[in-house]
């Protein structure tokens, strides 16, 4: 997808909306630039859509399907 940040959030939205996805996966060309872009120009449009489900950036996978630590499962400090 190229464009400028509203018009990546904006399609991603109307993806999202339509319930087409129900989340992205980012293979950006140039890093750190180009994550650094999305970051500071297209999520805040996504945020401000509604488009995030997640704003918790600790939260992960195991505590999102609420499943039971294990005993040798590193934790987030």
């Amino acid at each position: 997808m190229i464009g400028t940040p509203d018009d990546v959030a904006a399609d991603l939205v109307e993806w999202w909306d339509s319930g087409v996805v129900d989340g992205f996966t980012l293979q950006l060309p140039v890093l750190p630039d180009d994550l650094r872009l999305f970051v500071d120009e297209v999520v805040p449009r996504l945020v401000r859509a509604g488009a995030r489900l997640d704003q918790d950036p600790q939260r992960t996978l195991r505590t999102r399907f609420d499943l039971p630590l294990g005993e040798n499962t590193p934790q987030l400090t």
